[in-house]
């Protein structure tokens, strides 16, 4: 292997996924149900039955969770896994446009077996990457790749996009996270609870659970900060603490 396949291994050998981003780890709900069944088959029958797939769902909604949950199935089975931003994407092209290197960065973005693209709306009015990200997207359906994508509106309230990339879009599967119900926010904070060790009783969780608003990061706050409460103080959590915890995170 020469030094410049030798690089673009080491590009991709190791995603930037987050381990804890599982299926397992995922509550479903009557807001998600459909999006998680559809990346849960995804992950069983990748470039078969829906490719590409579109989650849409707004900050918090578990999106990108389902993405990265597909990512460490397929990662776990040997697969190449390419996960990036839009950000991340368009920062790697100017990167390497910059470097002449566009062939590190063909080989590393279309020689892949699952590529994860998150936040396709910042495409928007970037029409140099649009045409980057198209080539990318045709090459890989032409060698039966899959390919899921996020955004937090339907492909075609993107404003600015090339059409015949929004073609390539919505010629998949395109799934909507709705805002989450109680019982599924619910289901979320215990979940988040195990995870971090943490005890909290049906009454702590409901304040949390209709205190804030459907936006799954602020109850991960939330749970990081009472953990670190009873961790640091040595403290059983009480309801006062879970009030002046939730109050000090709601933006007034």
């Amino acid at each position: 292997m020469n030094l410049q396949n030798v690089e673009v291994a080491k590009e991709t050998q190791k995603p930037l996924l987050n381990s804890l981003y599982t299926f397992e780890n995922f509550v479903e709900g009557d807001s998600n149900n459909f999006a998680f069944l559809a990346a849960k088959s995804v992950s069983s029958n990748p470039e078969v039955l829906y490719n590409p797939l579109i989650i849409q769902g707004g900050i918090g909604s578990g999106a990108t969770h389902l993405m990265q949950a597909v990512g460490n199935v397929m990662a776990a089975q040997g697969k190449v896994v390419i996960y990036a931003s839009v950000e991340q994407f368009l920062n790697d092209f100017t990167h390497h446009l910059s470097n002449r290197t566009m062939d590190r960065f063909r080989d590393k973005y279309r020689k892949c077996d699952l590529l994860l693209i998150d936040d396709i709306q910042f495409l928007s009015g970037k029409n140099q990457i649009q045409e980057e990200f198209f080539h990318t997207f045709e090459a890989l359906r032409n060698e039966k790749k899959q390919i899921i994508i996020t955004s937090d509106k339907h492909p075609k309230q993107i404003t600015e996009l090339n059409e015949g990339l929004k073609s390539q879009i919505l010629s998949g599967l395109e799934v909507n996270i709705l805002p989450q119900e109680l019982e599924t926010k619910k289901g979320i904070i215990k979940k988040k609870c195990e995870i971090n060790h943490l005890k909290l009783d049906n009454e702590m969780i409901h304040y949390i659970a209709t205190t804030i608003e459907g936006n799954t990061h602020k109850i991960v706050g939330i749970i990081t900060k009472l953990s670190a409460y009873s961790q640091l103080l040595k403290v059983d959590i009480t309801i006062e603490i879970v009030r002046n915890v939730v109050e000090s995170q709601i933006i007034v």
